[in-house]
């Protein structure tokens, strides 16, 4: 849905998809593809991360690309780890030199409308 790399955003996707993940208040979205890290933050607090640095050449970050939604972006090989707890999600991107670049702790849900 949301890029700022080769790629870029789906503006389509997000129409159609965007009201249905916050409806059913989804707190994560992973997504690849892109040769990126990257999280973004929807308007109603739906996080979404593109992980694609698992070992093929990287994209660029698009130069011109500041979403407003943009929280976190870097251009190195990586994963993303996912812990999940009873009271919350950990999501974790480390870099190849063991850096951590990016860390997101997602509370929760008390109750999701059925």
């Amino acid at each position: 849905m949301y890029s700022c790399s080769l790629h870029g955003p789906t503006p389509a996707i997000v129409a159609n998809w965007q009201p249905v993940l916050e409806a059913r208040r989804v707190p994560l979205v992973l997504a690849g593809h892109d040769h990126v890290y990257s999280r973004f933050l929807s308007p109603a607090g739906v996080n979404h991360v593109v992980t694609g640095g698992g070992g093929r050449e990287l994209y660029a970050r698009t130069p011109d690309c500041q979403p407003p939604e943009l929280r976190a972006i870097e251009v190195v090989h990586h994963f993303v780890g996912v812990e999940v707890y009873p009271d919350r999600l950990v999501v974790t991107a480390v870099a190849a030199d063991d850096r951590v670049v990016d860390r997101l702790e997602i509370p929760a849900l008390a109750s999701v409308p059925g």
